[in-house]
């Protein structure tokens, strides 16, 4: 596995440029071809948030569950967020609490790049994914250096952070703090109910939804000699927000605090001339408390506490059978556990012991042919409180990559997959969802096809055109549901198919004027009864175009870059429930954005300007999202 960590770069000739994206390091060679990355430079500048650069993704479902600092997930061809594992510094950051990953949490200061697997996940994940994963890669420590940010934005939102570096190759180290907080007091439509007469609608302010969050980062990586490397990462979490209602019934004291650690040590070394040797040890610790004294939020009682924990080993040996054979055997192993407490019925246990073993091989033939194959077999043992399962499940995928040039390749891949649903589905419990016991391990097929095309000159006029169909038949899809008291729960539906394609295409001039757009459409159905109704909250089209233009640096002023942006984001319609009577509208946001840096990109401002026109949205569940927001921040680097 290549890490950011490692001080040697990457060989150029491993990567395919395209327009600032380019394969990822998990899979410079990875035949499956849906891979995506996201470099430094979109990532730059305060107040800059995962779920925004990754809402612009093909194939990536980004869904907000609140204000500006709340919860936000990804999920990837039409998957649930539990479905799509998301990865920082080598870490799954979901958790077993509700079995997803939260955006808002992921700190793009310390961030060098995002990969993006859509389809065949690598097999540094210990979970292959139903649509791929998301892995975001840590910045490389070059020496000492110090940052510090700030912003303001609307709605009262706030926020800063600070971090410092010290090393060389042979040791360095990395540690930072964050603080981010909001009011969302922003200002909605409130229909009363009655959607469709608008005499009685009346403008409403949010209420009961700030939010307010610290954490801590550090990241320690040493040489240990002979090729061998030593990592360590630590993570420190602490949020308190409220719970709001439905616009009709809002809460005025429901509150929720979420704690997590998250720890993890890793070592490479080199075992021969053809081989290297990977372990690592992790662990994740994480709490929720939702606190609701006036039964506001139909928890059952008047307060639940869900406390998760994961603890994992792998080990991974890579051999270079000869120049055109690679072998991977590799070995995982994990206990989670979940404990419920509240003030009435609500009491539960759950623990699972998970196994994994697996094997990968990478032919190649010169640089016309990938062929990459990963067979695995995973063991889940639960035990309840009330009952206890054992299931295994055999696993698989084939891809193929042919590259007619240097510029052109077509990919190809088919695989199965078998998921056990995660112990936060099945038990969890949380302000905006509840668990399932009677939840099915779920099973199926995924396939997808593309191409990718590089055209012109890389510094002079240049385009880029990477398009794809995938399709998954899958038997107890797990998927969820709006419930009458507006939270969401998951269920089986008997049998399902998911088809859709992908483009991501741009073009760009003297790599100071450029423009991209990426589109999904995708097309959902419970294919259980004759009916095929749609499959509830998945849009069939979503539309991110962006166009950019930056200016050539300005010494007489000691101006480095100056950078305009241009962005639309557009959502259809989509379901909330499997009857398809409840609509969630279609939704966009235009924004505008202008990126100022300075003194060789030592002093940097930003301002974007989001939702210019203040097109009402809406989170996974239906509750309004914040509209027109302005935020504004600095940065000093030195």
């Amino acid at each position: 596995m290549t890490s950011a960590w490692d001080a040697r770069a990457e060989p150029e000739d491993e990567v395919l440029v395209r327009g600032g994206a380019r394969q990822g390091s998990h899979g410079s060679k990875d035949p499956g071809g849906a891979s995506h990355v996201i470099e430094r430079e979109r990532l730059e500048g305060p107040g800059v948030r995962a779920a925004d650069v990754l809402r612009r993704e093909p194939g990536v479902s980004v869904v907000d569950t609140g204000g500006y600092g709340s919860l936000s997930t990804a999920s990837i061809r039409g998957s649930t967020s539990a479905q799509t594992p998301v990865y920082l510094a080598g870490v799954r950051l979901n958790d077993d609490v509700a079995g997803t990953a939260d955006l808002s949490l992921v700190p793009l200061w310390m961030v060098e790049r995002i990969e993006i697997y859509r389809g065949h996940a690598p097999m540094e994940a210990d979970r292959l994914g139903v649509g791929g994963a998301i892995f975001f890669e840590p910045r490389v420590v070059r020496g000492t250096s110090a940052s510090a940010s700030g912003w303001l934005g609307s709605f009262h939102s706030q926020g800063g952070w600070v971090y410092g570096t010290v090393g060389d190759r042979r040791a360095s180290a990395l540690a930072g703090v964050r603080f981010e907080s909001a009011r969302n007091d922003y200002s909605f439509v409130n229909d009363r109910g009655t959607r469709f007469v608008t005499d009685d609608d009346v403008v409403a302010k949010r209420s009961n939804a700030d939010v307010s969050t610290y954490d801590a980062w550090f990241l320690g990586n040493y040489a240990l000699g002979s090729g061998a490397r030593a990592r360590i990462v630590w993570n420190g979490v602490s949020r308190e927000q409220g719970v709001p209602g439905l616009a009709l019934l809002p809460t005025q004291v429901a509150r929720a605090r979420y704690t997590r650690e998250l720890f993890a040590l890793s070592t490479d070394a080199q075992c021969g001339s053809t081989c290297s040797l990977q372990l690592q040890a992790a662990g994740l610790l994480a709490q929720t408390r939702v606190d609701d004294p006036l039964l506001e939020v139909g928890l059952g009682g008047k307060f639940a506490q869900v406390r998760g924990e994961r603890i994992e080993n792998a080990a991974t040996l890579q051999v270079d059978m000869s120049p055109w054979l690679t072998i991977r055997p590799g070995a995982r192993a994990a206990i989670e556990r979940v404990g419920i407490n509240g003030d009435t019925y609500m009491r539960e246990r759950a623990e699972r012991r998970f196994g994994r073993a697996s094997l990968e091989g990478d032919f190649r033939l010169g640089h016309i042919l990938d062929v990459r194959a990963l067979a695995s077999v995973e063991h889940h043992d639960t035990v309840a409180s009330e009952n206890g399962t054992a299931t295994t499940e055999p696993m698989g995928r084939l891809s193929i990559a042919v590259r007619s040039s240097p510029r052109s390749a077509f990919y190809a891949s088919v695989g199965r997959y078998g998921r056990v649903p995660t112990l936060g589905e099945l038990y969890g419990i949380s302000g905006a969802a509840r668990g399932n016991k009677d939840l099915k391990n779920e099973e199926g097929l995924v396939s997808d096809l593309g191409v990718r095309l590089d055209i012109g000159h890389p510094h002079r006029v240049a385009g880029f055109v990477d398009a794809f169909v995938f399709a998954r038949w899958t038997n107890n899809l797990i998927a969820y549901r709006r419930s009458s008291l507006s939270y969401v729960r998951p269920y089986n539906i008997g049998s399902a198919r998911v088809l859709g394609s992908e483009v991501l295409a741009g073009m760009h001039v003297l790599d100071y004027v450029g423009f991209e757009l990426s589109a999904t459409v995708m097309d959902a159905h419970d294919t259980t009864t004759d009916q095929a109704p749609v499959l509830p909250l998945r849009s069939r089209l979503v539309l991110a175009p962006r166009a950019y233009m930056r200016t050539r640096p300005f010494p007489s002023w000691r101006l480095s870059e100056v950078r305009f942006e241009v962005r639309y984001t557009y959502q259809s319609n989509r379901t909330a429930d499997p009857a398809g009577l409840v609509l969630i509208p279609e939704q966009g946001s235009f924004d505008l954005e202008a990126h100022a840096a300075f003194l060789k990109k030592q002093l940097s401002f930003r301002a974007v300007v989001e939702n210019l026109f203040d097109q009402p949205r809406y989170d996974l569940i239906g509750y309004p999202l914040p509209g027109r927001t302005l935020t504004v921040g600095v940065e000093w680097q030195w």
